[in-house]
């Protein structure tokens, strides 16, 4: 019975991970790790955690423009949209040119704090190319998934050896 119950338990695992990447703010940046908590294989976590990340995504950019004329009313999210919207009327070719380039990077950036819902968010505020955001939006999450899968189990990995090496010695 406990074997048959394996798959079931992998699969669970699984369902979790990739539901808490859909989670603003958390995304892959804290999913990796509680999957590699959870002990999944480390495709499995990256995996999981891209998609689920990704997952948002066409959703957000969808409602991002009526929302956003909603939040204006909130006096934070007034000034922060107000600041980019100033930062693309400056550099307009910035923008026309390099806007997917840009969302890639700052969301392939895990530690920026800006992740693929804000992402997803300004580029359908602002009326970014929605097939292009998308990609680059994509992009980003792989890059952020390969750097955090990297670094998390990198460190169990080290931790692992180290943790051996100390009680062979001993």
């Amino acid at each position: 019975m406990a074997a048959a119950l394996t798959p079931l338990r992998i699969w669970l695992k699984d369902l979790f991970v990739l539901l808490l990447s859909m989670v603003p703010i958390a995304e892959n940046r804290l999913a990796i790790p509680v999957a590699a908590a959870l002990r999944l294989k480390w495709q499995q976590a990256f995996l999981c955690t891209t998609a689920g990340s990704f997952l948002p995504v066409p959703y957000v950019m969808k409602g991002s423009g009526p929302l956003a004329d909603r939040a204006r009313r909130v006096g934070f999210v007034e000034r922060g949209l107000g600041r980019v919207e100033r930062f693309a009327q400056k550099h307009p070719r910035l923008f026309r040119n390099g806007s997917v380039f840009i969302l890639a990077v700052f969301v392939g950036i895990p530690f920026t704090g800006i992740g693929v819902w804000i992402a997803s968010f300004v580029a359908g505020a602002l009326g970014f190319d929605r097939r292009s955001s998308m990609a680059a939006i994509l992009v980003g999450t792989v890059i952020s998934g390969l750097f955090t899968t990297a670094c998390t189990y990198g460190v169990i990995v080290g931790v692992k050896t180290l943790f051996r090496c100390v009680t062979r010695a001993a």
